[in-house]
């Protein structure tokens, strides 16, 4: 079996698919336009159809509907809408909120997610004949932020023939796309109120328009893609492995990094010390032609953490985008050559980004792997402290391009948002712009934020502490993160460790995946993970009791599973070992 995305060029399929696997979620393949007519919903029970996709493809989407298969269809058209009963009224004015009603999504309490991208009303038509099948349910609801009333219905799933169609009445991918990247438009511009002297373009600027900042304490982005996950696994006729997203089966995480500037490396072999001592490894970014570090100080930074270039732009500020980018490689080049180490991860100086996905395409030439630039969404731009305002992302997604026509490309670079600045955040110098908030307050504010993502969110919070500021005010925050962390389970990891899980968990596939009724086989191969990585299955599905699973020919029965809670829902997790490259796995269900 297999979960297909509908691909003729349209609605982001490539970062469809994207949202999908970084979750874990495996065997998701994209099938061309002629391959609708053959399409077999017992090899393939679910199909995604992005928004604009199903124009023109109305009834062969449907014949796959009725022979059995789930069509989840992001914002249809009236043909494919009207097979539901729905009739498609205007476009609504964004932003919006989105309420589910009827479906549990990754540890919400009832909290609504932001909509940035086109959405339409759908409402129901007069029936033309007698029912044939079962009526509509709505499993969520749009609504304009401090509106009183709902606007329409969001997802709709209605039975089908033998399938169900499942209307989702928004662009889901575009909307991820927004919030998480910021919108294009506003790449290059500076915002209307802003602080003296801020004249360069950074990535925050970009933040999309989310309306009232309520979801500030949310990872809003990932938790709309994530809604995509559990529409899937909710349809999807058989219970779905995935390969759990963050280390070993660690229920949160935390990036620690630092920013050098001109930092005395004194003060930089006591924060690293400290974040040894709590079992932890950072990244220090690097101005590669302003630090005052020795070749003892460079060897003994990266002897237990990774050293990554922060390149320094401002001077650069209003030069054309062409003169920036050579700058940045410039830089990043000189980094790697100075300090004989080639660059995994980066943040730039003053958090400065280049057009939209320019920069991004470039780090891509460059080999780096993942990008730290969107931090903390309020930076320079409005006045709450929730690390999720602005962008609400966490995960490690990779950044999308949107080309002529709509066209998506990913750029193989990950985007690992940064949700905490010591300078905003902690400063207690004459800095306008900081929080000044303490490290009580901060532990505070931490038993909140590392609470949720162990229990409902399980995303990684990503931080920057600088070497200087740590020694001059925020030694005690980081003290008191690396405390919190410890009481959460949390790993204390670098950006480039991460980056180098994720990217060895990416190339993990899902093969040979059957569903008779009873028992689910699959195998999972891929290169040898070389850090802990574990997989996921429903406890109970469809009535039925997880009984055992045999890895690799050897049964762990039930009453030895290791049973987690994650997204408020009770899984069985199991190791997969670090030196494997393949997992055959047999999972059996009973009765309840």
């Amino acid at each position: 079996m297999n979960i297909a995305i509908l691909d003729v060029g349209l609605g982001l399929p490539h970062y469809l698919r994207e949202m999908l696997e970084v979750w874990g979620l495996r065997g998701v393949r994209l099938i061309a336009a002629d391959a609708l007519a053959s399409l077999d919903p017992t090899a393939t029970p679910t199909l995604i159809c992005p928004a604009g996709a199903d124009a023109g493809r109305a009834a062969a989407l449907t014949n796959y509907i009725r022979k059995g298969g789930t069509l989840i269809a992001l914002l249809p058209g009236p043909d494919l809408a009207s097979e539901a009963g729905l009739s498609v009224g205007a476009e609504l004015e964004k932003p919006l909120r989105l309420r589910l009603s009827a479906l549990s999504v990754a540890g919400l309490g009832g909290e609504g997610l932001p909509v940035v991208a086109p959405a339409r009303l759908y409402a129901a038509l007069p029936p033309a004949a007698p029912a044939s099948s079962s009526a509509p349910t709505i499993l969520a609801h749009l609504s304009g932020p401090g509106r009183p009333r709902d606007l329409g219905p969001a997802i709709i799933a209605t039975p089908l023939g033998s399938g169900q169609l499942v209307v989702v009445a928004f662009d889901l991918a575009q909307s991820v796309l927004l919030m998480r990247q910021g919108d294009p438009a506003k790449a290059e511009g500076l915002p209307p109120h802003r602080d003296q002297g801020d004249d360069g373009a950074r990535a925050v600027h970009m933040a999309a328009d989310i309306g009232p900042e309520d979801s500030v304490w949310l990872p809003h982005a990932d938790l709309v893609a994530r809604t995509l996950v559990e529409l899937v696994r909710r349809f999807t006729p058989a219970p779905l492995p995935m390969l759990w997203h963050l280390p070993g089966d660690a229920s949160a995480l935390v990036l620690y990094s630092g920013d050098e500037d001109v930092a005395d490396p004194k003060m930089t072999r006591g924060q690293m010390a400290s974040v040894e001592s709590a079992g932890g490894r950072m990244n220090l970014y690097i101005i590669p032609e302003n630090s005052v570090a020795t070749p003892d100080d460079i060897a003994h930074f990266k002897a237990d953490h990774d050293l990554g270039p922060h390149p320094n732009l401002r001077p650069f500020d209003g030069r054309s985008v062409a003169e920036r980018l050579a700058e940045f490689s410039r830089q990043v080049r000189v980094f790697e050559q100075k300090f004989g180490i080639k660059a995994r991860s980066v943040r730039n100086h003053c958090v400065v980004w280049v057009g939209y996905m320019e920069m991004a395409r470039t780090m891509a030439d460059l080999g780096i792997r993942m990008d730290g630039d969107f931090n903390y969404g309020g930076y320079m731009r409005a006045r709450d402290p929730g690390p999720y305002a602005g962008w609400g992302a966490a995960m490690p997604m990779r950044f999308c391009d949107v080309g002529v026509g709509g066209k998506d490309e990913i750029i193989d670079v990950r985007q690992q948002h940064t949700h905490v600045g010591d300078d905003e955040m902690f400063s207690t110098l004459a800095t306008p712009y900081s929080y000044r908030i303490t490290p009580e307050v901060y532990a505070a504010m931490l038993s909140r934020v590392l609470h949720d993502n162990a229990t409902r969110f399980h995303v990684p919070y990503a931080v920057n502490l600088h070497p200087g500021n740590w020694g001059r005010f925020s030694g005690g925050h980081s003290d008191a993160l690396l405390a919190a962390a410890r009481e959460a389970g949390a790993p204390v990891w670098s950006f480039d460790r991460w980056s180098e899980f994720v990217d060895r968990q990416a190339e993990w596939k899902l093969e040979d995946w059957t569903w008779d009724g009873k028992s689910l086989r699959w195998r999972w191969s891929g290169p040898a993970a070389g850090s802990p990585m574990s997989a996921t299955l429903p406890v109970s599905w469809m009535g039925r009791c997880l009984v055992s699973i045999v890895v690799d020919g050897r049964e762990v029965p039930a009453s030895s599973l290791r049973r987690v809670t994650r997204h408020r829902e009770t899984l069985a997790t199991f190791d997969i070992a670090s030196d494997a490259k393949v997992v055959d796995v047999k999972a059996t269900y009973g009765s309840a």
